[in-house]
């Protein structure tokens, strides 16, 4: 009897043992548990960290990224001196910074008109897919902006066209189907198609800093006045050349009509070509506007020629043909030459002295 109590004595005590034993073991993997979970959200904590610091690093690149295509053009200080939509105005500004082209402006062309912008590079070069075009609000206002191609450093031309014969209803509702009513200095009539139009243009010529730095042009209003002669068979071409090292400008003026186009070329001392050379075409007052690449070896111009040819074979307007005639034989003056196939053309060489 003795024997069994003390059997049954040891049993309680190891059982109390391992009761002690078991409530450690429980506490431990409750602390490796909390132990893991803790880590759980240390990790959680620095994914989070980590992905704020991601949307921090992508705002902060979108802040840059919209700060660097802010609009920059600004028209507000442009005022237009007439609402009457017939006399058309555009005044406003061209900008170009880091090889993009941004342009605002005022008109009093109609809500809803569309100009075509077209971006027109220096030399031998061809532009692909940087046209655009630009709506006009209701309070006259319009932005464009448009990239520049990368690898084009050069001034820039830029020539913003209302045509009405491929606009809305509405609009040549106003001005005709053939921009008939159009009117101001604007102004420019082409020859599509068999048919005469008149539509409005505008040219911006911009220089640009070399350092891509921000640069501005105002889009300027012309003022075409026609000489007394304008239109006279006695052919009357001049012009005046200005160059630096990077660029030659030639503006003439002549008496010739309107839409003709002349040859303008610059030509070295030794009377071969020079690479500097392109038609233009005659401006409602007789006049022409051409810039080129300066292309002499050493930036001078000195003894070149200025060549101004103006053959009927270049032009195909009607007006021209009649006038001129089909082998320029109607042209007289100074100027006129008989060419090696009989037809008549106006040539004037211009020395450069200086």
């Amino acid at each position: 009897m003795k024997q069994f109590f003390l059997a049954i004595v040891v049993l309680l005590m190891v059982a109390i043992v391992g009761c002690d034993e078991g409530e450690p073991n429980e506490q431990s993997e409750d602390n490796e548990e909390v132990k893991e979970n803790k880590s759980d959200d240390e990790q959680s904590e620095e994914d989070q960290s980590e992905e704020k610091d991601e949307d921090v690093k992508e705002n902060d690149e979108e802040d840059e990224k919209d700060e660097e295509l802010e609009f920059k053009a600004d028209a507000t200080s442009y005022e237009l001196s007439s609402d009457e939509p017939l006399n058309v105005e555009i005044v406003g500004e061209t900008v170009i910074i880091d090889n993009q082209l941004q342009i605002a402006g005022k008109t009093n062309l109609p809500e809803g008109a569309r100009i075509h912008i077209a971006q027109k590079p220096i030399g031998n070069v061809t532009f692909m897919g940087t046209s655009g075009y630009a709506s006009i609000e209701g309070d006259g206002s319009f932005k464009y902006q448009k990239e520049i191609p990368d690898d084009y450093k050069d001034n820039l031309n830029i020539v913003m066209t209302l045509n009405p014969k491929v606009s809305k209803d509405e609009i040549q509702d106003v001005y005709g189907e053939l921009g008939e009513s159009l009117e101001g200095p604007f102004v420019r009539q082409d020859y599509s198609s068999d048919e005469y139009i008149k539509e409005v243009v505008a040219e911006i010529y911009h220089e640009r800093n070399k350092d891509g730095s921000l640069s501005k042009a105002e889009i300027p209003t012309p003022t075409l006045d026609k000489p007394n002669d304008y239109g006279d068979l006695n052919i009357r071409m001049d012009a005046d050349l200005e160059y630096d090292d990077d660029y030659v400008y030639i503006n003439g003026t002549s008496n010739l009509i309107e839409g003709t186009d002349i040859r303008v070329s610059v030509n070295k001392p030794s009377g071969s070509r020079s690479g500097m050379s392109e038609f233009v075409t005659i401006k409602p007052d007789g006049s022409f506007n051409v810039i080129f690449k300066n292309k002499s070896d050493d930036g001078s111009l000195l003894d070149y020629k200025l060549h101004l040819n103006f053959s009927i074979s270049s032009s195909n307007w009607p007006d021209a043909i009649e006038k001129y005639g089909e082998n320029g034989e109607n042209l007289k003056g100074d100027l006129v030459e008989e060419q090696y196939d009989g037809e008549l053309e106006a040539v004037k060489m211009i020395t450069i002295t200086e």
